[in-house]
């Protein structure tokens, strides 16, 4: 992190004062990245704001930077909108989904209306293939602008993954584009001082109110955190390539002009015309490489660059220059031209009807007219004279609702709802209407289940809606249950749920006279007796949509059956054809499988590889992220899941602490042979009972409803919503609110113990701090400790765990600091400016002849001792905020 600006006051600071000193370490560090893709970026000084002079960050001088250009590999999420209620709930959107996808950002107040969300993305990580690297002028040999295309498609992506609404929030995405216009990436600058007082600063989080002039303080961060956009890369790299092959079918070659210039309306246009604001660098570059394929030379091409800048917007001997500087840069380079790129800038100078390059349109035939009555009749029949419904869900994927044999069926727009048309227009017209048809049918209802259709949100299992919850029955009836607090009855659901192939049909709850059904069903288990009980619970919990749900590792030897158990709870919640997973595949193909389940079970599970056990943790909060598109026939790349995972094994081989934290692990005994029950005779009794079984569970879910409904406010470990809704099926099962908790405790327990045995690294900083003395040093110190340590007691660290360096220590301790902290551990990083008295000297005994920065980051390591935990100031000194002496302290380092 950054520090905080000096300043006492914001109001002391002006918009004509210079720039700190902290706002030009900043701009450097920018800079310094930004030169790294060849674009170094420009500032503009408050007084130069009106004037628009730009200067480079070596020329800084003095002046408040007011504002500054974007990197090519920056995204702004520039939140608009007055409403502040609005900029509150859709950046909330945004930024949890940023959290969930780790996607480090920079989250800023403008100081007037709205909130800047900043992302800086790692553009070596996508691994730009030679022909897309941009060149001079920031684009690839065939002209594709790349840095902007790739920034466009992540943006939104992005804004469509976490279903911010972006037409609500005036939500705008700032465009790259590199040249002598800056419009459109221009941005202020973090610490301006606007004309009205109000200043550019970080936020920790979106606050309920706008904030006031000086609410929060000014400070810089230290450096830029990149992205790796990860599977997303691939999809990124494959729209480049659609659009590089795009060009490439109409891409010009040198001298391959041979009409004069003013012949093209394209070239007639913009010498006419001039260009507007935020196109005058495109028409540049557009003029100038339809010369050089003239084979003009630069000197006759100047002439017209000349002309062309006197009649676009505000023409200076400036833009003159830089159109010259353009038109220079293109006679140096290899750069590509498409009549593709020409319309996308200037789409009103385009008319192929008599351009020299373009062949006239063919006139249709009698023949061609009649062949297109058949997409209009395929449509007609899709609507079904409007009775049926054509819409799209939260990704802008279209769907239609239709009414198939007595009920209502959802189905996505694509190749299998062709298949489907096809039969129909089969059985009223007794003809066959060709794939042409169906295709052009297809692209229509497309296009108005997008443009004109409304949007709704499509679950998968279960759903909140309208002040209930629903459970998709997943029959042939497609019906659903309503679920609230006065009970639950079987209805025709609103446009609520996807249906897949796999999915089976779910068993018509009824309630049995007898009761006991879900105990005896819990008896099928394998459960020890401590944890039917808690397990109960889990299954009523299975219910809640909408909520991270815990997952669950099943261990113990052969015969123990784990994969029963985990076969029972899911054919009881969300029976499919796919019961359990039995190996675990590459990531793509684990997303696909994530995103159309709501249990997935993963069987014998012998070791889950880092990559899996992140994508796991994300599965269980939820998330999105792209597939590949041999998945889907239509323009979907972004899958959403959150789902139900369920894990089993001889032993518990999830190793990750963040993953522990979102387990629950149970052993189960080994069956003995006199008491073990065949296969058959399970089943059977399942399928008999499940119907009761389901029935009594909705009963403890609506119970748990009216229960949560009058539960106050408490406090929650991880997990927080699950561990809610248990409280509130305890409490429905008629014990008192503390027994879940007191329940919760025992399994959190094993799983802070689990995440310490499965680290290498909490084994052994339990041993350097066992002696309650505090470890206090760099990470790189603390490697060095932890290395000695491991020495000493024979453990092997040449494995992959153990880290390399100081930095990737760093990384892998994080997870493990509340593990830690529950084993009564306190782990602290602390700049070093920030330390007490006692803790730096604590540190200069160490090395005495080492010199630390202020900013230097020392790991601090303490276990408290129990007898002192209770005394009055044995609370921990972390920092020197408090001291009289601080400002001293700092001064004389």
């Amino acid at each position: 992190m950054g520090k905080e600006n000096s300043l006492s006051s914001v109001d002391t600071l002006k918009p004509n004062d210079g720039p700190p000193e902290d706002q030009k370490n900043w701009l450097m560090v920018l800079d310094i990245e930004a030169r790294a893709l060849h674009h170094p970026i420009m500032v503009q000084r408050a007084p130069d704001f009106k004037d628009g002079r730009w200067l480079f960050c070596d020329d800084i001088g003095r002046g408040f930077i007011h504002a500054r250009t974007i990197l090519p590999n920056e995204l702004v999420f520039d939140f608009d909108t007055e409403d502040w209620l609005i900029v509150k709930e859709e950046g909330d959107k945004l930024l949890k989904f940023m959290d969930g996808q780790d996607i480090p950002y920079l989250l800023t107040y403008t100081g007037g209306k709205g909130i800047h969300v900043h992302v800086f993305f790692d553009i070596n990580a996508l691994g730009l293939p030679p022909e897309l690297l941009p060149g001079r002028e920031g684009r690839s040999k065939t002209g594709v602008d790349t840095f902007n295309e790739l920034r466009v498609w992540l943006y939104k992506n992005i804004v469509k993954a976490a279903n911010v609404d972006g037409k609500r929030a005036k939500l705008d995405a700032t465009r790259y584009k590199w040249g002598a216009d800056k419009s459109g990436q221009l941005i202020r600058e973090l610490g301006c001082v606007r004309i009205d007082g109000g200043r550019k600063v970080i936020l920790p989080s979106i606050p309920d109110h706008r904030p006031s002039t000086g609410e929060y303080p000014v400070w810089f961060p230290d450096d830029v955190k990149l992205w790796d956009p990860g599977v997303l890369s691939q999809s990124a790299l494959e729209e480049l390539a659609k659009k590089d092959k795009k060009v490439k079918k109409e891409s010009l070659s040198v001298n391959a002009i041979t009409s004069p210039l003013m012949a093209f309306p394209c070239y007639r246009y913009i010498m006419e015309n001039g260009a507007p604001k935020g196109h005058r660098h495109n028409g540049a570059l557009t003029l100038a490489l339809m010369n050089r394929y003239k084979g003009r030379s630069e000197a006759e091409a100047a002439e017209d660059i000349k002309t062309f800048t006197k009649v676009s917007f505000e023409p200076s001997p400036e833009q003159e220059v830089e159109n010259l500087e353009t038109l220079s840069n293109i006679y140096k380079s290899d750069m590509g031209w498409s009549c593709v790129l020409i319309r996308d800038a200037f789409e009103k100078s385009c008319n192929k009807s008599w351009c020299p390059l373009c062949q006239a349109p063919k006139v249709e035939g009698k023949d061609e007219q009649l062949e297109k009555d058949i997409p209009s009749r395929i449509v007609e029949i899709a609507l079904n004279g409007e009775e049926n419904t054509l819409f799209h869900d939260d990704y802008g994927d279209p769907y239609i609702r239709a009414r198939q044999n007595g009920h209502w069926e959802i189905m996505p727009i694509n190749g299998s709802l062709g298949k489907w048309l096809s039969y129909q227009y089969w059985k009223k017209y007794n003809k066959v209407p060709g794939s042409d048809g169906i295709n052009s049918a297809l692209t229509v209802l497309k296009g108005r289940a997008i443009h004109e259709g409304e949007q709704y949100s499509l679950h998968v299992r279960v759903a909140e809606h309208d002040g209930a919850f629903w459970y998709y029955l997943s029959d042939e009836q497609r019906r659903a249950i309503r679920i609230d607090g006065n009970g639950w009855n079987i209805v025709e659901p609103p446009i609520l749920f996807k249906h897949y192939a796999h999915m089976l049909p779910q068993d018509e709850p009824e309630r049995s006279t007898r009761g006991g059904h879900l105990d005896d069903f819990l008896k099928l288990l394998n459960l020890k007796k401590t944890d039917r009980d808690f397990f109960k619970v889990m299954l009523v919990v299975d219910l809640v949509p909408g909520i991270p749900q815990i997952g669950l590792n099943l261990t113990g030897q052969q015969g123990s059956c784990k994969t029963t158990a985990m076969k029972l709870e899911k054919m009881l919640i969300d029976p499919s054809s796919v019961v359990v997973v039995s190996k675990i595949k590459d990531e793509d193909e684990l997303i696909r499988i994530f995103a159309k389940h709501h249990i997935v079970a993963f069987d014998n599970v012998s070791r889950i590889p880092g990559d899996i056990g992140d994508l796991f943790c994300q599965a269980i909060t939820g998330g999105a992220m792209t597939t590949r598109a041999k998945y889907t026939d239509d323009d979907d790349f972004i899958r959403s899941f959150k789902i139900i995972l369920r894990l089993n094994g001889i032993s518990n081989e999830a190793r990750k602490s963040d993953l522990l934290e979102r387990l629950i692990i149970l052993d189960l005994d080994r069956i003995k042979d006199d008491e073990r029950r065949s296969e058959e005779e399970i089943w059977s009794d399942f399928y008999t009972d499940r119907k009761y079984v389901l029935a009594e569970l909705l009963d403890l879910l609506s119970e748990a409803i009216r229960k949560k409904k009058d539960m106050a406010r408490s406090t929650a470990p991880r997990m927080a919503d699950w561990f809610h809704w248990g409280e509130a099926v305890g409490m429905a099962m008629g014990h008192e609110r503390e027994w879940f908790r007191e329940k919760f405790k025992t399994y959190e327990d094993r799983q802070d113990n689990e995440a310490i045995e499965q680290s290498i690294l909490a084994t052994l900083i339990e041993e350097i701090v066992r002696v309650g003395e505090p470890f206090i040093g760099t990470a790189t110190d603390l490697l060095s400790a932890l290395k000695n340590q491991a020495d000493m007691d024979g453990i092997n660290t040449k494995v992959r765990e153990w880290p390399s360096d100081g930095v990737v220590l760093g990384k892998r301790l994080t997870p493990l600091i509340p593990n830690l902290e529950k084993n009564g551990i306190h782990v602290e990083r602390i700049r070093y400016d920030k330390l007490s008295m006692e803790q730096e000297e604590d540190l200069g005994n160490r090395d005495p002849n080492r010199i630390y920065r202020p900013q230097d980051r020392i790991v601090v390591i303490e276990r408290p001792p129990e007898q002192d935990k209770n005394k009055p100031g044995s609370e921990k000194k972390a920092t020197c905020s408090g001291k009289p002496d601080a400002n001293f302290k700092q001064m004389n380092r």
